[in-house]
């Protein structure tokens, strides 16, 4: 039993934070609650009405997973990797994704000239 209470625990760990898995990512667990209280609430019109729109909750649940699908693109896209005892606040960090232009001769770092 305990066993797997930790499975779920770790489950949700890992699908709701970012990738340090220690700090809840807003996107992600908004998702998560919008999924839910869907689901939630067509199981109580259909409890207290005991009619069931099946366009209607296949179209919402669809936006609600192309929504979500979306903003975890995006997020994952600008989210950088994650700040941790190992990576000190002052060390640059590149996103990821994001390519770096190409310098120009002159932008260049060039070594010293030795003698001139």
């Amino acid at each position: 039993m305990k066993s797997s209470i930790s499975l779920i625990r770790k489950f949700f760990r890992h699908s709701l934070t970012e990738s340090d898995n220690e700090t809840f990512d807003i996107v992600r667990v908004s998702f998560f609650l919008s999924v839910v209280s869907a689901i939630a609430f067509t199981g109580y019109a259909l409890w207290k009405s005991g009619v069931f729109d099946v366009f209607a909750f296949s179209t919402g649940l669809g936006a609600l997973l192309g929504g979500g699908g979306a903003g975890m693109g995006v997020r994952a896209k600008m989210e950088g990797p994650a700040i941790t005892p190992m990576r000190p606040m002052g060390m640059p960090i590149k996103p990821m994704g994001m390519p770096t232009p190409p310098m120009e001769d002159d932008e260049q770092i060039k070594p010293p000239r030795m003698g001139a």
